[in-house]
C-alpha cells in the first residue's frame, strides 16, 4: 500500500517507506534505499523527509557527502516550518560546514527554533550571548535562555546556570541555589558539574567546608566519563591519600589514562612518579623524561619549568645544556610561569649558569613573579 501510494506521489509515503528501510525490521536494512524513499518524499516538499535527506547528505550515509546539498535541503524544511531543520541550519551558519559562515544569521536561526520549543537551540542562544557572537553581548540574556532549557529539561543548561548563579552573573549570586543545581545536574551525570563539585569539596570553596571523601566521590564520577581532569584530580587524590588511602600505583594508572587522552597535565604527573620510581619497582629516568619533552611540546608550563631545571643543574642523569634550560624557563615564563620567571630574574641578577647580569630584565622577572606570590 505505502509503495502505491509512493508511486501516486502521496508526501507522506515515502518518507514513511524510508523509515521501514532505515529501520530494517520488517525488511533489510538498507540506508541507500532509505534514502531514495526519502527523497521521493523530499521532491514532494515533505519537511521531515527534506531533514532526513539533508542528515544524509551532510553525514554520508546513504548519500555522497555534501554538506552543501545538506545546508540547501535544510534551509528549505526550516522555511516550512521544520524545527529541527531550522536549528541545523543554525548549526551549518555557526560553523561554516557548507562555506557560508555567518553568526549573526546563526544566531537567528537559533532564536526562531528556541521560540518554537528547541532546548538546544534555546542553549546554543545563550553561549552566544554570553560571549557575544553573532549579537550584543548580555550575560543577562544568557542567564535567561539557559534557565528557558533548563526548566524544560536541557541538563547542560542547567548546569550553566549554577556556574552564573554561583558567579552572580546575569543573575543575583545565590550560592544555596547554584549548589542545588549543580548537585542536580551532577546526580544526572554531567561529568563536569561532578568535577567542579570535587574542586568545591577539596578546596573547601563557595563556604563549604573541606571534605576530601566528597572530593574523591565526585572526582570518581567524573573519571567514570573519561574526563581527564577529573582522572588526574583522581590520581592526586590517591598520590596525596585525599579521600582514600595513598595509593602511587592508582595514581599512576589514572595520569597514564589521561596521559593516553592527550593532557600534558597526565603527562607531567606521570613523568614525576617515573624520575622519582613513585608506584614502580625502580625509577625509569628515560621514560620519565620522554613524558615531559611530550608535555613540553604542548607547551605545558610546569613541565618546560622542570627539564628547564634539570637541564641547567644535570638532574636526573640530564647532560646539562644551559642555552637548552634557558630556553625552556622562558617558555615557560612566558605562559605566566611565576615560578620560570622566579628563577629567570634570580639567573640575570646575580648572572649565574653564564648569563650576563642584566638588571632590568631582572627586575621585570622577579615583579611579575611577586605579582603571582611567588617569592
Amino acid at each position: 500500500y505505502l509503495k502505491t501510494a509512493n508511486s501516486l506521489k502521496h508526501p507522506r509515503a515515502g518518507f514513511v517507506l524510508g523509515n521501514i528501510f532505515e529501520l530494517g525490521k520488517v525488511v533489510e536494512k538498507n540506508i541507500e534505499t532509505a534514502s531514495s524513499f526519502w527523497r521521493d518524499s523530499a521532491l514532494l516538499g515533505y519537511p521531515p523527509a527534506l531533514f532526513n535527506l539533508a542528515v544524509c547528505y551532510g553525514s554520508g550515509y546513504g548519500r555522497p557527502f555534501n554538506p552543501k546539498k545538506a545546508f540547501y535541503l535544510f534551509n528549505i524544511a526550516s522555511h516550512k516550518g521544520h524545527v529541527e531543520s531550522l536549528y541545523n541550519l543554525g548549526v551549518y551558519y555557526m560553523t561554516g560546514r557548507a562555506g557560508t559562515k555567518n553568526s549573526r544569521i546563526a544566531f537567528q536561526c537559533y532564536h526562531r527554533a528556541a521560540l518554537l520549543g528547541h532546548l538546544q537551540a534555546a542553549h546554543n542562544l545563550a553561549i552566544l550571548y554570553l560571549g557575544g557572537t553573532g549579537v550584543a553581548k548580555s550575560e543577562k540574556s544568557a542567564f535567561t535562555w539557559f534557565l528557558h532549557a533548563a526548566e524544560r529539561g536541557h541538563v547542560n543548561s542547567r548546569y550553566h546556570v549554577a556556574l552564573m548563579q554561583l558567579e552572580g552573573r546575569g543573575t543575583t549570586k545565590d550560592i544555596n541555589s547554584g549548589l542545588q543545581n549543580l548537585k542536580l545536574v551532577a546526580k544526572q551525570g554531567h561529568p563536569s558539574a561532578q568535577l567542579k563539585l570535587g574542586y568545591i569539596f577539596e578546596k573547601g570553596q563557595l563556604k563549604q567546608s573541606i571534605n576530601y571523601d566528597q572530593a574523591f566521590k565526585y572526582y570518581q564520577l567524573a573519571a567514570d566519563f573519561n574526563s581527564s581532569p577529573a582522572l588526574i584530580a583522581l590520581g592526586n587524590c590517591y598520590a596525596d591519600g585525599k579521600g582514600t588511602d595513598q595509593d602511587y600505583k592508582l595514581a599512576h594508572e589514572h595520569y597514564e589514562r589521561a596521559h593516553n587522552l592527550g593532557d600534558p597535565n597526565g603527562s607531567y604527573n606521570l613523568a614525576i612518579l617515573y624520575l622519582e620510581g613513585l608506584g614502580l619497582e625502580q625509577p625509569n629516568e628515560k621514560y620519565g623524561i620522554e613524558l615531559l619533552e611530550s608535555a613540553c611540546d604542548q607547551n605545558h608550563p610546569s613541565s618546560l619549568l622542570k627539564l628547564g631545571m634539570m637541564k641547567l643543574a644535570g638532574f636526573h642523569h640530564v647532560k646539562p645544556d644551559i642555552n637548552k634550560g634557558i630556553e625552556l624557563l622562558m617558555r615557560a615564563s612566558q605562559l605566566q610561569n611565576p615560578e620560570a620567571a622566579y628563577t629567570l630574574g634570580v639567573v640575570y641578577s646575580e648572572g649565574t649558569y653564564g648569563q650576563s647580569v642584566d638588571i632590568p630584565k631582572a627586575i621585570q622577572y622577579l615583579q611579575f613573579a611577586a605579582s603571582k606570590n611567588c617569592l
